[in-house]
């Protein structure tokens, strides 16, 4: 008997566990959002302003210090011309 798999999200972890993970996420996150920018020629401050944002707050999600909210990282990916995708892949 084959048994199903059941998605990532539904599999049960240890709260330490489930930290990490958003770590993992929000690192990768920033990673792109700073590839992306510097790809793009921009620097912070002109990112941070074409996106409404304040420069404090994009440094502290490009450094995966916070969360970016779906519609930052809409906003995010009009300016760097990026589909939203770009920021949860890897390489």
């Amino acid at each position: 008997m084959r048994e199903s798999a059941v998605p990532w999200w539904l599999i049960e972890v240890s709260d330490d566990e489930r930290v990490a993970q958003v770590r993992r996420v929000e690192a990768l996150v920033g990673d792109r959002i700073r590839e992306a920018r510097i790809e793009n020629a921009m620097t912070l401050t002109v990112l941070a302003r074409r996106c409404a944002m304040r420069p404090g707050e994009l440094m502290r999600l490009a450094g995966g210090k916070t969360r970016a909210s779906a519609t930052q990282l809409c906003e995010l990916a009009r300016c760097l011309q990026r589909p939203i995708s770009y920021f949860f892949s890897e390489g």
